[in-house]
């Protein structure tokens, strides 16, 4: 194991306990982890979905509740059913990407993009990328295992 600032380094997965995964895989983990966090924080200032608050339609949504009391379901018999707006921002929850992977309502709970389709793909291709040599280290660890029998 190496030692870092923090104390020995150790392993930081199944794989990586594994006598098939090796160092340079680590590192190629390592610089590929450490590029997706910088290019995230280059991408949140750039990307509307990405920055930080909350979803504009949400801001939107909640000053109508103020003024609208069919909407809060204020007295139904009095007030009436929910005003069209209410079905404007049920729709817009349902193709919302500023929420947790368009889940719906996304921007109910949460602020914006967690995280939007650019984000969630670059995630995506880092965690293929982290199988894809897993298998074929182990693959190799096989193959030489085998010749040295």
């Amino acid at each position: 194991m190496l030692d870092t600032p923090l104390g020995p380094a150790t392993p930081r997965s199944s794989a990586a306990a594994t006598h098939w995964w090796t160092a340079a895989d680590g590192a190629e983990l390592d610089v590929l982890v450490h590029e997706l966090a910088r290019s995230y924080f280059e991408h949140r200032e750039r990307c509307p979905a990405c920055r930080p608050g909350d979803c504009p339609e949400l801001v939107a949504w909640r000053e109508h509740l103020d003024e609208c009391p069919a909407c809060r379901g204020d007295a139904p018999l009095t007030f009436g059913p929910p005003c069209p707006r209410r079905r404007e921002f049920i729709a817009h929850g349902s193709a919302c990407t500023m929420g947790p992977l368009n889940q719906v309502p996304a921007c109910h709970s949460i602020a914006r993009c967690n995280p939007c389709p650019a984000l969630r793909t670059a995630i995506e291709a880092v965690l293929v990328w982290r199988e894809a040599p897993e298998l074929l280290s182990r693959a190799e660890f096989l193959r030489a295992e085998r010749e040295a029998a």
